[in-house]
């Protein structure tokens, strides 16, 4: 999975962003590569006349043009054409690389299309700042300003899109991170399993009580604690976001990351929990060679992204896993509780030739109606 962007939420403001949608038009042109509006769009009746335009579209999350099994993202361009009837959209495949059965790579494919100034009109992105100083992407930000839809999106989410005043792209999809429990093996270790209100005290309690390291029954405790680098100093901070960033600069050298910092430390070294901080042969011994503890059900908590979830569930629906699970974010501190989310977004390229259409495509991917 692509790494994106990370930011810190309070689950209200997820989902009021989830829940927000309506109607808009937008009005917009292009000036060297700058879009400015007077130009209608969104206009799909049957009495306005529109010449046919034809725009590309790359992603990584498009699968196979000849799986068996329908893609959502490929039914959802079809969808586009057909209300927006004058604009055909035409996907570019990633190519295998020459040595292998696997795709390219997404930035050297992108770096190849630029190279040759065929850039997908429309295109995912994950960190949107190598895109910008590459001149991938467009500014759209008169585009967004004067689409009413656009201005629905919760701020945070808008912000995330956003450098120097200027916004780059549209965000497509959004995901949780946090720590996913086992119930199960936590109830046959006696013990309540985490909830989404579990603090961080109660958590490592319930964890040093769950746990244990005899050989051949072995129960793991947390994997991904490096994340709490990541988030503890926000909870401690209402300032903070992700790593300690306030919206201008990051602050390492505050009191509240040194806090973060001996925090995941004082975890990491508890090898009676942390399955981090265990040896490779400490693994292997008590847990067998070539054997992951979240694989054969034996591990307690773990820190996965949203979109694990689908394959897990898979995982269940086939008999694979057998176990119970449920997914309880980042734990609370002091009364506060933030669970990261992650994003990817479509930008409009910067060498594009019908930006208006393309950004209609790139807000129908994500979060147009």
């Amino acid at each position: 999975k692509k790494m994106k962007k990370v930011q810190l939420f309070a689950l209200t403001t997820l989902f009021a962003t989830l829940c927000a949608g309506c109607g808009g038009k937008t009005d917009s042109s292009s000036n060297n590569g700058v879009v400015s509006s007077n130009v209608s769009l969104g206009e799909n009746s049957s009495s306005v006349h529109h010449d046919p335009v034809t725009i590309t579209y790359a992603a990584w999350n498009l699968g196979s043009p000849d799986s068996a099994k329908p893609n959502l993202d490929r039914l959802m361009i079809e969808e586009f054409e057909k209300e927006y009837p004058w604009i055909t959209v035409e996907i570019i495949e990633i190519p295998k690389n020459p040595d292998s059965d696997k795709d390219m790579g997404w930035k050297q494919f992108l770096t190849a299309q630029a190279s040759i100034e065929e850039l997908p009109d429309v295109f995912m992105l994950d960190t949107i700042p190598d895109y910008i100083t590459n001149n991938w992407v467009m500014d759209i930000t008169s585009l967004v300003e004067s689409d009413p839809e656009y201005q629905l999106l919760s701020p945070d989410v808008r912000k995330s899109a956003e450098y120097e005043g200027m916004t780059f792209a549209l965000p497509t999809a959004i995901f949780y991170q946090g720590y996913l429990v086992n119930k199960t093996l936590f109830t046959e270790q006696n013990q309540k399993f985490p909830t989404a209100t579990t603090t961080w005290d109660q958590f490592l309690t319930t964890l040093k009580r769950a746990s244990n390291h005899s050989v051949n029954n072995a129960v793991a405790g947390i994997e991904g604690i490096e994340h709490i680098v990541h988030v503890y100093a926000s909870q401690l901070n209402q300032n903070y976001e992700w790593f300690t960033f306030d919206g201008k600069k990051f602050n390492l050298d505050s009191v509240e990351f040194e806090s973060a910092v001996n925090f995941y430390l004082d975890i990491y070294k508890n090898k009676s929990i942390s399955y981090d901080g265990l040896t490779d042969e400490e693994r292997i011994q008590y847990f067998g060679e070539g054997k992951h503890p979240h694989d054969n059900e034996k591990l307690l908590a773990k820190w996965v992204g949203s979109w694990e979830l689908g394959s897990l569930q898979s995982d269940i629906n086939t008999g694979k896993k057998t176990c119970n699970y449920d997914f309880i974010g980042f734990p609370s501190v002091e009364g506060v509780k933030k669970t990261p989310i992650s994003m990817d977004f479509n930008a409009v390229s910067s060498q594009t030739k019908h930006p208006e259409e393309a950004y209609l495509l790139a807000k129908w991917m994500g979060f147009s109606k």
